[in-house]
Protein backbone atom coordinates (compact mmCIF):
# COMPACT_ATOMS: atom_id res chain seq x y z
CA UNK A 1 0.00 0.00 0.00
CA UNK A 2 1.49 3.37 -1.00
CA UNK A 3 1.63 6.42 1.27
CA UNK A 4 -1.32 8.10 -0.48
CA UNK A 5 -3.53 5.08 0.12
CA UNK A 6 -2.42 4.86 3.75
CA UNK A 7 -3.21 8.54 4.28
CA UNK A 8 -6.64 8.13 2.69
CA UNK A 9 -7.28 5.08 4.88
CA UNK A 10 -6.45 7.16 7.97
CA UNK A 11 -8.83 9.87 6.76
CA UNK A 12 -11.62 7.32 6.31
CA UNK A 13 -11.05 5.98 9.84
CA UNK A 14 -11.12 9.56 11.10
CA UNK A 15 -14.42 10.13 9.30
CA UNK A 16 -15.95 7.09 11.00
CA UNK A 17 -14.78 8.29 14.41
CA UNK A 18 -16.06 11.81 13.68
CA UNK A 19 -19.51 10.52 12.75
CA UNK A 20 -19.54 8.45 15.96
CA UNK A 21 -18.68 11.53 18.05
CA UNK A 22 -15.25 10.21 19.04
CA UNK A 23 -13.43 13.41 18.16
CA UNK A 24 -10.08 12.66 19.87
CA UNK A 25 -9.69 9.51 17.78
CA UNK A 26 -10.78 11.36 14.65
CA UNK A 27 -8.15 14.05 15.31
CA UNK A 28 -5.50 11.39 15.80
CA UNK A 29 -6.34 9.71 12.50
CA UNK A 30 -6.48 12.99 10.57
CA UNK A 31 -3.11 13.96 12.07
CA UNK A 32 -1.64 10.65 10.93
CA UNK A 33 -3.03 11.25 7.43
CA UNK A 34 -1.37 14.70 7.39
CA UNK A 35 1.91 13.22 8.54
CA UNK A 36 2.11 10.53 5.85
CA UNK A 37 0.47 12.41 2.97
CA UNK A 38 2.82 12.32 -0.03
CA UNK A 39 4.33 15.54 -1.32
CA UNK A 40 2.34 17.09 -4.13
CA UNK A 41 -1.06 15.89 -2.88
CA UNK A 42 -2.14 19.40 -1.90
CA UNK A 43 -5.88 18.89 -2.33
CA UNK A 44 -5.88 15.78 -0.16
CA UNK A 45 -3.67 17.49 2.42
CA UNK A 46 -6.08 20.44 2.58
CA UNK A 47 -8.98 18.05 3.17
CA UNK A 48 -7.12 16.31 6.01
CA UNK A 49 -6.41 19.68 7.67
CA UNK A 50 -10.01 20.79 7.21
CA UNK A 51 -11.36 17.56 8.70
CA UNK A 52 -9.00 17.83 11.67
CA UNK A 53 -10.08 21.43 12.28
CA UNK A 54 -13.75 20.38 12.21
CA UNK A 55 -13.04 17.63 14.74
CA UNK A 56 -11.23 20.11 17.01
CA UNK A 57 -14.19 22.48 16.77
CA UNK A 58 -16.65 19.72 17.72
CA UNK A 59 -14.45 18.59 20.61
CA UNK A 60 -14.23 22.11 22.03
CA UNK A 61 -17.98 22.54 21.63
CA UNK A 62 -18.59 19.24 23.42
CA UNK A 63 -16.28 20.24 26.28
CA UNK A 64 -17.93 23.65 26.66
CA UNK A 65 -21.40 22.15 26.79
CA UNK A 66 -20.27 19.71 29.48
CA UNK A 67 -18.55 22.36 31.57
CA UNK A 68 -21.04 25.21 31.21
CA UNK A 69 -24.50 23.88 30.37
CA UNK A 70 -26.12 27.05 31.68
CA UNK A 71 -24.37 29.03 28.91
CA UNK A 72 -25.85 26.92 26.13
CA UNK A 73 -28.97 27.26 24.06
CA UNK A 74 -31.12 24.52 22.63
CA UNK A 75 -31.66 24.68 18.88
CA UNK A 76 -34.33 22.75 17.05
CA UNK A 77 -32.93 21.24 13.88
CA UNK A 78 -34.48 19.33 11.04
CA UNK A 79 -32.36 16.90 9.13
CA UNK A 80 -33.09 16.54 5.40
CA UNK A 81 -34.37 13.01 6.06
CA UNK A 82 -35.49 11.96 9.48
CA UNK A 83 -37.16 13.27 12.59
CA UNK A 84 -36.85 16.66 14.18
CA UNK A 85 -34.00 16.72 16.67
CA UNK A 86 -32.44 19.09 19.14
CA UNK A 87 -28.83 19.99 19.73
CA UNK A 88 -27.11 22.07 22.34
CA UNK A 89 -24.89 24.88 21.16
CA UNK A 90 -22.47 26.85 23.31
CA UNK A 91 -23.60 30.43 23.64
CA UNK A 92 -21.40 33.27 24.71
CA UNK A 93 -22.72 36.75 25.19
CA UNK A 94 -20.98 39.90 26.22
CA UNK A 95 -23.33 42.03 28.23
CA UNK A 96 -23.58 45.71 27.50
CA UNK A 97 -24.62 48.03 30.27
CA UNK A 98 -26.36 51.16 29.02
CA UNK A 99 -26.99 53.99 31.46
Amino acid sequence: MDEGSKADSCKEKGNKYYKAGRYELAISNYSQAIKICPEGKNLELAIYYQNRAAAHEQLVSQLLVGAYPENCILIRTRRPIGPVSFKTVPWRSDSIHVT
